[in-house]
């Protein structure tokens, strides 16, 4: 068989082209199988921690760059109206609140862990709790899964270098 033969060529040229223009409009507007479908939810609880995130930084911005020592003055003080929310995994809307630190899973619940220097809040972690069971890492070093989906930190320069395992 002749591999030179123009009709072949043209249409090999065709079909490659037709993958590479489905590929295209799959990756910008097919919606992507994320596997389990928790996955889905854990998305929506990292956005929600990066919005209390930056809520945080605006706090710190109008505070001489320090942090609140409790979360919940960025809602006392109007940085946040509420607290965001979350699906859990029969779809119902359930809120997101700041929990204590626990090796257990707070399923979309999240940690708010200031770093304290000179009597001040200069640095923070926030960690936000995953929903499926396997998910999440080990935080506090103990060697177990601790559910913790998403580390966030304060990014004021003058933040003491504390390890998070550190502070837990």
């Amino acid at each position: 068989m002749n591999n030179d033969n123009p009709i072949r060529i043209a249409l090999t040229r065709l079909i490659l082209i037709g993958l590479l223009l489905a590929v295209s409009v799959c990756m910008l507007g097919c919606p992507v199988s994320s596997g389990h479908p928790m996955h889905n939810i854990n998305n929506e609880i990292k956005a929600n921690a990066r919005d209390i995130q930056t809520k945080l930084e605006h706090y710190a911005v109008e505070h001489e760059n320090l942090y609140p020592k409790d979360i919940g003055d960025i809602i006392a003080e109007g940085y946040l109206a509420t607290w965001p929310t979350v699906r859990d995994a029969a779809g119902a809307e359930m809120t997101m609140e700041p929990v204590e630190f626990e090796s257990a899973p707070h399923h979309g619940m999240f940690v708010y862990v200031p770093i304290m220097s000179d009597d001040a809040v200069k640095g923070y972690y926030l960690m936000a709790y995953g929903t499926a069971p396997d998910d999440g890492m080990d935080v506090d070093g103990d060697g177990t899964n601790d559910h913790i989906i998403e580390v966030l930190e304060g990014i004021n320069t003058d933040t003491p270098d504390v390890p998070l395992a550190d502070l837990l």
